[in-house]
């Protein structure tokens, strides 16, 4: 029931034309799909999660679709939040075949203190979600490797209103995600975040 409500209060057309605006000034054509809904629910995302924006890409594949979700009342410094979370879908057939086909779990960048403990983070660590689990914990050697991928993420952590950025595998895709407080509208530097960490795991 509740999911229910949650979907029937459809997308945001603002929000839809704006991120389409972000997308094609990165040369990508995106459309809002007829089965967003079906999109939206086939993944697995934190409780509570609403999608505001479903974008299906064109002519981008291995990258399928941009998603912009909220979660309201989240719990941070004694006070609620909400959670602007942009997400990027890549086929995960399309990764080379040094990546773990087995990989289930959620991987994490985890921002390291800064010398002094002030200012922005200037490492960070991929933290899997289960670090017992031999395929994610490859997965995040792997991801550790790859300075295309390390160079994005660690601009996008150095944002003050980013809280993470995550990598989670469902069936057939994986989401390559970032999540902002303090945001009413979806920012271009996140974006650009997913989609060069989605194309560098394309290869």
């Amino acid at each position: 029931m509740i999911l229910r409500r949650l979907f029937r209060r459809g997308t945001d057309a603002g929000l839809t034309e704006r991120l389409i605006e972000i997308l094609a000034q990165r040369s990508i054509a995106a459309h809002q799909p007829e089965d967003w809904q079906q999109v939206a629910r086939a993944l697995s995302m934190s409780a509570g999660t609403r999608s505001k924006v479903v974008l299906e890409l064109e002519d981008a594949d291995p990258l399928t679709h941009l998603l912009l979700t909220e979660i309201r009342g989240a719990a941070g410094h004694g006070s609620q939040l909400s959670v602007l979370g942009v997400h990027l879908l890549v086929r995960r057939n399309a990764l080379g075949a040094d990546w773990p086909t087995d990989w289930r779990l959620p991987v994490r960048a985890q921002p390291l203190d800064s010398p002094g403990g002030v200012g922005p983070p200037r490492e960070f660590r991929w933290q899997p979600l289960d670090a017992s689990d031999a395929a994610t914990a490859t997965a995040a050697e792997r991801l550790a490797d790859n300075e295309r991928i390390q160079r994005r993420v660690i601009g996008v952590l150095r944002e003050p209103s980013t809280m993470f950025f995550e990598i989670a595998p469902d069936a057939q895709v994986l989401r390559v995600a970032v999540h902002q407080t303090a945001r009413s509208e979806p920012d271009p530097t996140a974006v650009e975040a997913v989609l060069t960490v989605a194309r560098a795991l394309a290869g």
